[in-house]
């Protein structure tokens, strides 16, 4: 009876081969990943993805309320109560954080 799993030295040693070529691509390919300045790049690239996906949100925010604030306009222009009660209160708020503003900057020259 006959093993089917015998290898000639020179196929041993061309898997060797193939093994420690393997091995070394993977160390390289370690190396390459821990080195700083690819920690840095990536950690970059990630940063600037974040930075991106929270300004489109700010700038959908932003549509939102403007779009919402445009319409209690016009409710308000067309004589709904509500809303120019709305619009009122908005305005009598902008125009306690501008005296408490004015106020400040006076405070501080004195």
């Amino acid at each position: 009876m006959s093993n089917p799993d015998i290898r000639t030295p020179e196929q041993i040693q061309a898997e060797l081969a193939a093994t420690r070529a393997q091995m070394s691509a993977t160390v390289d390919e370690l190396v390459q990943t821990l080195k700083p300045s690819t920690q840095v790049r990536r950690a970059s690239a990630k940063a600037r993805t974040r930075a991106l996906e929270l300004r489109d949100q700010a700038v959908a925010v932003a549509t939102d309320l403007r779009e919402r604030t445009a319409e209690t306009l016009r409710q308000a222009t067309d004589g709904n109560r509500d809303a120019m009660l709305r619009v009122g209160v908005v305005a009598a708020a902008t125009v306690g954080v501008i005296g408490l503003c004015v106020v400040g900057a006076r405070r501080r020259r004195s």
